[in-house]
């Protein structure tokens, strides 16, 4: 899963870095033989506790800057998926379901951590969907 946070900076006159990672997962098993009388017996089934509702607002309530380019905003635990509506919108609302899953792990309704929920919050970070035009014109 791959989760790109950003924190807004509108009007700032430097520039963010952009980054660029990538991650290689390496797994080395030695096989084992299964005994022929061994039985698979499934114990438990994912079972979301109940779909996330979201806010969507045409307007970011805090950060006016954002509102120049963008006009998609889901509210996420009070953090934001922006995206424009050019864009695809399915994929704004993927994101904020994977984004609240993340915040939300054990999926009881409620952020797993409310620390990290609060430092995101305090730094505005927002979650952009965007293509790499509407993301020049933001910048």
């Amino acid at each position: 899963m791959l989760l790109v946070l950003g924190a807004s900076a509108c009007g700032s006159a430097e520039p963010l870095p952009d980054i660029d990672a990538t991650v290689e997962v390496v797994v080395t098993a030695t096989p084992t033989a299964v005994p022929p009388t061994a039985t698979a017996t499934l114990t438990s089934t994912y079972v979301p506790s109940k779909p996330y509702v979201f806010e969507v607002l045409d307007k970011h309530p805090r950060i006016e800057c954002l509102n120049e380019n963008m006009d998609v905003f889901i509210n996420v635990f009070g953090l934001y998926v922006i995206s424009n509506q050019s864009f695809a919108p399915g994929h704004a609302m993927h994101t904020a379901n994977i984004l609240a899953e993340y915040i939300d792990n054990d999926l009881d309704g409620a952020p797993d951590d409310l620390a990290v929920l609060s430092h995101l919050q305090g730094q505005n970070y927002v979650v952009p969907v965007w293509t790499i035009d509407v993301r020049v014109q933001f910048w």
